[in-house]
């Protein structure tokens, strides 16, 4: 993570991306967080963000911004960021979910073992999913959406996210990527092969069940307002919405 700063009051953090720049062919980065005690100092700190991504190249920059700050959304606009896509934090903090993690017969978790199944887990992140950042920008080809998700795979492999799957006569059918974040887990990216769609009403309530068994009192994840059936799959599992967030996008030259 990097920061530009004006004072400790105006700040924005970021970072260069190098697993979206593997799929879509030229330098990206996200802006993680921005803080600023007036318009003005919010006007300078996205002036200087834009001078930091024309020296380095950067061709595509994106953020979520809290969708209840006005100032920012209409900063953002002002420097050219367009709207792309609306999501939810959703979070799970350890509400008595007894019966929506009731176990299923047979359904079995465990942790991929060997170079297929992480295969499968990059095709089905290819090629089952259609909401995201990337997938609800109009301005990005469908081809490297997919893409982007089929290599992200291996880069949270790198960065330590942990995989749970379903296998059905040995091949995987659903899995879930996860990290431990702020003595709690993130849900980081989770799928079911479209044509075993309904494992999902098994797999979720799951690993959900498996998670408040090892202890875990929270339990968070960002879901696409667009994939109804999953904000929808997510509150029948106690999750509450905690925020809704703005995603923004810019291109450069």
């Amino acid at each position: 993570m990097e920061r530009i700063a004006i004072d400790s009051y105006n700040f924005l953090e970021f970072r260069p991306t190098p697993w979206d720049t593997r799929a879509f062919g030229f330098p990206t980065s996200e802006l993680l967080a921005v803080k600023y005690s007036d318009a003005p100092s919010l006007d300078r700190l996205l002036d200087l963000f834009d001078a930091r991504n024309g020296a380095d190249g950067v061709r595509l920059s994106y953020v979520r911004a809290d969708a209840g700050d006005n100032p920012l959304k209409l900063a953002m606009q002002l420097h050219g960021f367009y709207y792309a896509e609306t999501s939810l934090l959703m979070s799970w903090n350890g509400r008595d979910s007894s019966s929506a993690f009731a176990p299923r017969t047979g359904f079995v978790l465990q942790e991929p073992n060997c170079e297929a199944d992480f295969e499968r887990i990059r095709e089905i992140s290819r090629d089952c999913f259609f909401y995201g950042r990337f997938h609800e920008d109009p301005a990005i080809p469908a081809e490297k959406a997919r893409l982007r998700y089929y290599l992200w795979i291996d880069d949270m492999r790198r960065q330590g996210a942990r995989f749970l799957v379903y296998k059905m006569d040995g091949r995987v059918q659903s899995f879930l990527a996860y990290a431990p974040k702020d003595e709690g887990l993130e849900l980081i990216l989770t799928g079911t092969d479209s044509t075993m769609s309904f494992l999902g009403c098994y797999f979720w309530p799951a690993f959900m069940r498996r998670f408040a068994e090892e202890g875990y009192k929270r339990v968070t994840a960002v879901v696409s307002v667009a994939n109804l059936n999953a904000v929808n799959l997510y509150s029948r599992l106690n999750f509450e919405c905690e925020k809704a967030m703005i995603g923004f996008h810019k291109v450069y030259g």
